[in-house]
């Protein structure tokens, strides 16, 4: 079968980086083009799903990036600059043999940024969380902390950076930006989020693209029509939060008067019971089809998470655990969109069930439902093709 193009996709294997790229990766596929996605194992069938080809990184990806690092930007300073530093080498001959008509990469994977440069083969960041640079990092609450992390592990951040910088002139690539490790921007760069939600978008340049999100075609494929959910007054799901607040949710499981809430909760392993008929507790559930059944979604401030809550019209309750997550979090307050607290507390709880009918998300709602970021993202590839074919 003869593809209009060969493209290679190197992927975050992060959930919250990768469900929302499979609607582009699905519709890219639709229209004739050969993607080639290197990811985990465990999202192997899900890129098959979408008709693309799976291929699996050869190098321990999840040790380098996840759960473990990415709550300290020291911990993913030093995870993504080895990344860069293993994965280049790795994967530029790879490329160099397959000669996509264009990469594309998840704005985490700088690697991907720098075998397009030394290559000179088109690419295009894709940005799955909130979009970084220098206005935003400085007036944003991530200053001061960001401050006290290098004060308190400076000996060790001077040493990556003289590590990656050396590696960047060994090879010749381009001197290493500190916004590289959140926003390896390409000439074309998209934002799955709307401009609206996005803080200080007009101090971006013109080559970042906010094109909404993908959700309508994230639904449509991921929706379980044969499963059907009670109504809850909250749905809880805070994935690693959990850790930190165990005692606090126990005692809301577990209280001896029964809760006052009907609840679903997805707590993974951990060993919670509960006694009470109004409470479900599960490994995982499908998200998509349990939000439109809550009155009050309380959540770790991701970005699907948010969106899913905003799209659906459900107030939420933000406790995040990372610094992109709150980030996120303090946006949606800022908007009247939900709440952001620090840590999971009973009264917090109380307070913003108590004020969730005074937000005002309509909104952006109709924002969300209105834009179709799939469409414009598979658009804005194709126009980067383009300019290499017509170069």
């Amino acid at each position: 079968m003869k593809h209009k193009g060969n493209i290679v996709f190197f992927m975050t294997p992060a959930y919250g980086h990768s469900l929302c790229v499979l609607p582009i990766i699905k519709r890219l596929v639709e229209k004739g083009y050969r993607v080639q996605c290197y990811i985990t194992s465990e999202f192997q069938k899900l890129v098959e799903q979408c008709g693309a080809e799976y291929v699996s990184y050869s190098l321990d990806f999840e040790n380098l990036v996840l759960k473990d690092v990415t709550a300290n930007f020291y911990e993913l300073m030093k995870a993504l600059t080895t990344l860069n530093q293993e994965a280049y080498p790795l994967y530029l001959p790879v490329v160099e043999r397959e000669q996509p008509d264009i990469i594309l990469y998840d704005s985490m994977c700088a690697f991907a940024k720098n075998i397009a440069h030394r290559t000179q083969i088109p690419s295009v960041c894709m940005v799955a969380t909130l979009a970084f640079n220098l206005p935003v990092f400085l007036f944003s609450h991530m200053f001061p902390s960001s401050v006290l992390l290098y004060l308190k592990n400076r000996k060790g951040i001077q040493k990556v950076i003289k590590d990656e910088r050396h590696f960047r002139r060994q090879n010749s690539l381009p001197r290493f930006r500190m916004i590289d490790l959140f926003m390896n921007r390409a000439k074309t760069t998209i934002v799955l989020s709307p401009k609206e939600f996005q803080p200080f978008y007009r101090t971006f340049s013109k080559g970042v693209h906010f094109v909404g999100t993908t959700l309508k075609d994230k639904i449509a494929m991921f929706h379980e029509p044969q499963k059907e959910y009670e109504a809850y007054d909250l749905y809880i799901s805070m994935g690693s939060v959990f850790t930190d607040n165990i005692k606090e949710l126990k005692s809301l499981f577990l209280e001896e008067e029964g809760s006052k809430y009907s609840i679903i909760a997805v707590v993974g392993d951990q060993e919670i019971k509960t006694t009470h008929d109004n409470i479900t507790l599960c490994k995982w559930v499908n998200q998509i089809d349990v939000i439109p059944h809550c009155r009050l979604f309380v959540n770790q401030g991701g970005l699907n998470s948010v969106y899913e809550s905003i799209y659906f019209g459900i107030p939420q309750l933000c406790i995040p655990k990372q610094e992109e997550q709150r980030l996120d979090s303090r946006t949606v307050q800022k908007k009247k969109l939900g709440f952001f607290r620090k840590e999971f507390r009973r009264e917090w709880l109380e307070a913003a069930w108590e004020s969730k009918d005074n937000l005002e998300i309509s909104r952006m709602q109709k924002i969300l439902r209105q834009q179709d970021g799939t469409a414009r993202a598979v658009e804005l590839i194709e126009q980067a093709m383009e300019r290499k074919n017509s170069g």
